[in-house]
């Protein structure tokens, strides 16, 4: 089992530092990887790209697999020149380049923040973010569900579906 998931580990985040811990004898293999826009939105006065960068953890005891997903916060990418009363102007659209380097100041008009998941709708009921956080969060989940799935058929079927002792 724990050479399937690593295997699959591996193979699925390109991110040469996405693994972070690999210890077989522990049975444990720790993931953290960055996906970015997950979620984008266009408020009224601004236009928001969403990230992630969830921890997925994956202990192997026993025959049995526990995967562990924790995102603590998004990532955003927020321009304060793109929303929907904001003048449009080819010029200006700068949305959906994501994350952007630290202290990249080439555009005065995009800011990175980072917004705590529990400091956010549905935690908090009057957020002003709440259809970002909220599409954010429906993204997050599904993101979640997509990696549960991804390590079941990793564990039962391989990468591939194909990898067997008979080649």
């Amino acid at each position: 089992m724990y050479v399937a998931l690593n295997y699959w580990a591996t193979a699925t985040f390109k991110d040469k530092q996405a693994i972070t811990l690999n210890d077989k004898e522990a049975g444990c293999i720790i993931i953290s990887s960055t996906i970015t826009g997950i979620a984008e939105h266009i408020g009224t006065l601004n236009k928001y790209s969403v990230s992630i960068t969830p921890v997925i953890r994956l202990d192997i005891k026993e025959g049995r697999v526990r995967v562990t997903y924790t995102v603590q916060n998004y990532d955003v990418l927020s321009d304060v020149s793109g929303g929907w009363l904001s003048p449009t102007d080819s010029n200006k659209s700068t949305y959906g380049d994501s994350k952007r380097k630290k202290d990249d100041k080439t555009n005065a008009n995009l800011y990175d923040e980072q917004w705590e998941i529990a400091r956010h709708y549905p935690f908090v009921e009057k957020d002003p973010q709440k259809r970002t956080c909220a599409k954010a969060l429906v993204m997050t989940h599904a993101y979640s569900n997509a990696i549960m799935d991804k390590v079941e058929e990793a564990l039962k079927h391989g990468i591939t579906g194909t990898d067997d002792d008979d080649w």
